[in-house]
């Protein structure tokens, strides 16, 4: 066949999509899914015939697939090609037509390219939006390939006033990258997250290219969104903005203390600051930012307005923020006149809270780089003399092994001189090793040790892993089968 048509799809039924082929698609819609019962409704292309994925080619409508009610759907390894239409998603879940619940979402796999190309298109790879009071609950979105949108690669969203929207959705080994040349104007990043619900999770994908709101942007997060976690991925290259910006917009709920969890991310290379917490409004901002390594961000050689610090990390003052920042190593190369590892601006809020404490700070300057500067205080603390403001920190070069990796090697002043922290999102590695084989804990994304630690399962929020697997070799986007596992990511 040459066209496609959900219609026809019942519980239980697989489409085997035929490799080397084009199918024609308006935008496929979901109205009904499958059951626990019954089975997935499942579309995939890997199984039938030789070659390169098949593909769905978008010829009309304003999403490719639209899944708008309905659970138990499985969508795997093919293409959707936008044709540089200006729809508004390759794959949207829920959204402004949403009919009812939806859960139980498997899309795995696609190649997603080519969704807009037009000056003012809101165009994203993949959108899952929770509306009108319904939920959407356990998704996993996994090995997908996004490019060719203008708006944003993923966008997570749910309408804030109206309860637990988001529940449960996993975002892991997605290659987001090379997005339109033609950018929208007002929302452009990798990732955005703008939810309420809990157990969210964006954990190993690697984003790159031109994101002017960052790799990840994070904004008005819903007052009951208990926590979002964002771990093991590859955030660099960005050229014109962020590898992560924390933002709350000001029509959001005032004085409501919302949580992000950042730990175990590599960030580097991104024209602007590695980590961004500032926004428009007074609302509470918390975040943890536990084990992290933020290297050569911040290329700007000149900024907008006399208050902006950039830095590896820049804390601006307009939020009202709480950040827990511990065992990061940050190491800046310096561009223009204003190089720090951290820049603190709370010239609005200086009651803000930051809590610091067994960092590595470390400037391609020297020793007499600036690690911090302090502009409530206006006090700079150079590399050299840092323990006068952090008593636990390291100082020294973190002795990468090399610059793509950006592992720190046996001898490295990271190894052995982080802190133990209490909570369990942090004690697995980069690398997949226990954190607690070794005490205390080593500085930065990774774990140096000569012992072989178990297997570590990756949690999954949709479905329970009742085996040992190790993620292996992240930064290539592979995962592999190991020892007894029964279960294959990616």
């Amino acid at each position: 066949q040459t066209s496609l048509n959900s219609k026809l799809i019942k519980a239980g039924d697989t489409v085997h999509l035929q490799k080397e082929s084009t199918f024609s698609i308006t935008e496929l819609k979901f109205i009904d899914g499958g059951s626990l019962s019954d089975g997935y409704i499942t579309i995939r292309g890997d199984d039938y015939g030789s070659g390169t994925k098949p593909v769905l080619n978008v010829v009309g409508g304003l999403n490719g697939i639209y899944i708008q009610k309905g659970s138990y759907i499985n969508l795997h390894n093919f293409i959707i090609d936008g044709n540089n239409r200006g729809i508004y998603s390759g794959v949207m879940v829920g959204g402004g037509e949403i009919l009812g619940s939806i859960s139980n979402i498997k899309i795995t796999n696609l190649t997603i390219r080519n969704m807009g190309n037009s000056a003012g298109s809101y165009s994203n790879g993949i959108q899952v939006t929770a509306s009108g009071g319904h939920t959407i609950s356990n998704l996993l979105f996994e090995g997908n390939d996004i490019s060719g949108y203008s708006a944003h690669g993923i966008n997570h969203y749910a309408d804030k006033y109206r309860g637990n929207l988001h529940i449960n959705t996993t975002y892991r080994n997605n290659y987001i990258h090379n997005p339109s040349s033609k950018r929208y104007s007002t929302a452009a990043a990798g990732i955005q997250i703008g939810s309420g619900g809990s157990g969210n999770v964006f954990e190993y994908n690697t984003i790159e290219g031109p994101n002017p709101d960052g790799q990840i942007f994070i904004f008005d997060c819903a007052d009951n969104e208990d926590d979002i976690v964002i771990r093991y991925n590859v955030l660099k290259d960005n050229s014109v903005g962020n590898g992560i910006w924390l933002h709350k917009h000001d029509d959001a709920v005032l004085g409501i203390t919302y949580g992000t969890t950042i730990y175990g991310n590599l960030i580097s290379g991104n024209y602007k600051s590695g980590l961004y917490a500032g926004g428009g409004d007074s609302l509470i901002l918390t975040a943890r930012v536990y084990n992290n390594i933020f290297y050569n961000n911040d290329h700007q050689t000149s900024y907008s307005e006399t208050y902006d610090l950039g830095g590896e990390v820049y804390l601006h003052g307009y939020n009202r923020y709480n950040i827990y920042f511990k065992n990061n190593i940050l190491y800046h190369i310096p561009y223009g006149s204003k190089n720090y590892d951290i820049g603190i601006n709370d010239k609005y809020n200086p009651s803000n809270i930051f809590e610091h404490s067994n960092n590595l700070y470390w400037h391609d300057s020297g020793s007499n780089g600036v690690a911090v500067y302090d502009n409530y205080r206006k006090i700079s603390y150079a590399v050299a003399n840092i323990k006068s403001y952090e008593s636990t920190a390291q100082n020294a070069d973190p002795l990468f092994v090399d610059f793509t990796s950006l592992k720190p090697g046996q001898t490295s002043p990271a190894v052995n001189y982080g802190t133990t922290l209490a909570s369990k999102l942090a004690q697995i590695s980069l690398d997949g090793k226990d954190r607690n084989i070794n005490s205390p804990w080593d500085i930065g994304a990774y774990e140096y040790s000569e012992a072989i630690s178990p297997p570590i399962c990756i949690e999954s929020n949709w479905q329970p892993i009742n085996s040992s697997c190790l993620p292996t070799n992240t930064l290539t986007r592979i995962w592999t089968k190991i020892g007894n596992c029964n279960q294959t990511f990616g």
